[in-house]
């Protein structure tokens, strides 16, 4: 039977009977030798093993993009509460420990924000460090829990310094679709950094000798807008062998400057948009040999942490011109023959707007002699129609602030109208006239395109899926009526195509099919990431998946179940950019490279 100690009090006796580590200030919680005994550690082991047992499960779960981004916010934020309130709340440590702990967390994070990469700031590396940095202190707490108190303290700050001292050695590559961070070594070079080097070492390669005077003229399998004609995402008639034994070929390979934008084709002639240093270039390509025919810069650079630097939205073609605006507003028009700029406006910096936080995505709509566009200004400064001879105004009206969709042309009874996407409504335009208008139910970030299934059936994105709308004309007034709404297909910024009354798309980086009638999922298999997709309706129906990682799949359009027929890898590093596919070739590109493939059987 164990004796009480008659110098502890009564409530001492007791606690230490109960096992229970003294108060800090006891006369047991000091020994002699300056050491403490820290009690009740397992709070925080079992918050931090929650917290990584959490973050790993939420990339097996299915959810919109969105709602996945915000949970991961949401896990930090409690990890983060629940340290401060264990660690000032904890037996056996003085206030001055306590008070040295969160000053050296908090300091070492503050100090090393300053030395790190520009591509790491403050923000971003308290997200990375702080989960690791609590880690750590669990960890040691529990190995130092009966050891020198000057050990314990001198341990624990080191450890910070070593945790977010760290982030000095890398550098920042963003955020991938499932919401994973990427990073490289701080001493590699970016693939911006490369581009820009390789143009700088090199003399400019001249294209194939162009007749300045000649004039570009579209024909009926030119690819002249953002996702091919009507913007369905539909390719027209391309054979295509099964790539299992017999891929396609690479006819050229080139590095390109950043951007999410995608390219057009005219012709022998291939059209993107990329960052260049401080200025956004319209560059067009020779499309059967890659190199360069003219650029057309103007200054302007947009940059955020979680996807990178560059435009994002894709060039128009029309009557001889281009037609481009960039991530930050700066709107153009471009003579196609001889890339001079016949004249340029910055849309946001005139109306007073603010760029949106992921940067102006949306692309050029030539529609009866005019250009429409989404500024997201005040007051009457939302949507506009603008004169493609002059680039001036005909007509301006309100919208919401934010729009990452592109206007979109339907038909609708007959009626042509211009859809418009923000994040407040569903907004259509006849002339300058809102023909009808459908409020979202809730937040809303809008980023697809509206796909018109037939005279009265609209397909659009959804608060976190897709819904379908019956839009009706009855007199003078318009009938929009919600038939179904699904989370069956999460596709967040990956645009979907429709074959025959299924609808085909991925499903937070899966690919799924869906029927047009009730939304009800037909079948799901097949992890590509948060790539883009093309449909190639005949001769076969196909769909040409360009996966997030580069790899480019052929997949059957048919609701039996999921069936391939070969891949291959076209490009690597991440693929958000909309493949195109013109006169039986494929290209592709992303930040870093771009590619054209034969795809002749």
């Amino acid at each position: 039977m164990t004796t009480p100690d008659a110098s502890l009090s009564s409530r001492e006796q007791l606690r230490a009977e109960e096992g229970e580590a003294p108060d800090a200030t006891s006369p047991a919680a000091v020994s002699p030798q300056g050491t403490s005994r820290v009690g009740r550690i397992w709070p925080i082991l079992t918050l931090v093993g929650l917290f990584w047992g959490v973050t790993i499960g939420l990339t097996q779960l299915e959810m919109p993009m969105v709602v996945r981004f915000g949970s991961g916010l949401l896990l930090l934020l409690v990890l983060f509460v629940g340290f401060l309130v264990w660690w000032f709340r904890v037996r056996g440590l003085s206030k001055g420990e306590r008070l040295l702990g969160f000053v050296g967390l908090l300091g070492s994070w503050l100090i090393f924000g300053f030395l790190n990469h520009p591509s790491f700031n403050h923000v971003s590396t308290l997200m990375g460090g702080l989960p690791w940095a609590v880690t750590f202190t669990a960890i040691w707490m529990w190995l130092m829990r009966s050891a020198d108190d000057r050990l314990r303290r001198r341990g624990l700050l080191i450890g910070f310094m070593v945790v977010f001292g760290a982030f000095t050695l890398l550098r920042w590559k963003g955020l991938d679709g499932a919401q994973q961070g990427e990073v490289a070594w701080r001493w590699t070079p970016s693939a911006e950094e490369l581009f820009l080097k390789e143009r700088m070492e090199k003399a400019p390669a001249a294209g194939r000798e162009l007749d300045a005077a000649s004039e570009w003229v579209a024909g009926p399998e030119d690819w002249v807008q953002f996702r091919g004609p009507d913007r369905k995402g539909i390719a027209p008639p391309t054979g295509l062998a099964d790539w299992t034994n017999s891929p396609p070929q690479l006819v050229w390979k080139t590095r390109v400057g950043p951007a999410w934008s995608s390219m057009i084709v005219v012709g022998d002639r291939l059209v993107t948009q990329e960052q260049r240093g401080d200025y956004e270039a319209v560059v067009c390509y020779d499309a059967d040999s890659g190199k360069e025919v003219w650029e057309a810069e103007l200054p302007g650079r947009f940059e955020e942490s979680l996807s990178g630097p560059g435009p994002r939205a894709t060039p128009t073609f029309a009557d001889g011109a281009i037609y481009a605006y960039g991530a930050t507003g700066q709107f153009c028009r471009i003579d196609a023959a001889t890339g001079e700029v016949s004249w340029s406006r910055d849309l946001l910096h005139e109306v007073g707007a603010q760029v949106p936080q992921w940067g102006l995505s949306v692309s050029p709509l030539f529609v009866d002699r005019g250009i429409y566009l989404f500024m997201g200004g005040p007051e009457d400064y939302g949507v506009a129609r603008y004169d493609p001879s002059s680039g001036m105004d005909i007509w301006r009206r309100p919208a919401g602030k934010i729009s990452y969709s592109s206007p979109q042309y339907v038909e609708l009874g007959g009626v042509p109208q211009v859809i418009f996407l923000d994040e407040v409504s569903i907004k259509s335009f006849r002339g300058s006239n809102i023909l009808w208008e459908l409020p979202h139910d809730g937040p809303f970030q809008a980023m697809l395109q509206p796909q018109q299934i037939s005279e009265t059936e609209l397909l659009v994105q959804s608060d976190f899926g897709v819904m379908l709308l019956d839009v009706v004309q009855e007199g003078d007034d318009w009938k929009v009526s919600k038939r179904w709404s699904s989370n069956r297909l999460k596709p967040g910024f990956n645009d979907f195509v429709v074959h025959e009354r299924h609808i085909y798309g991925l499903d937070d980086g899966i690919l799924c099919c869906l029927q047009v009638e009730d939304g009800k999922r037909v079948w799901k298999r097949g992890r590509y990431g948060h790539g883009q997709l093309l449909l190639v309706p005949e001769p076969l129906p196909r769909l040409v998946v360009l996966g997030e990682q580069g790899e480019v799949t052929q997949v059957a359009a048919s609701p039996d179940g999921l069936q391939e027929f070969g891949s291959f890898q076209a490009i690597d590093g991440k693929c958000w950019n909309h493949p195109v596919i013109h006169k039986n070739r494929l290209y592709v590109r992303n930040g870093v490279e771009m590619a054209c493939f034969d795809l002749t059987p």
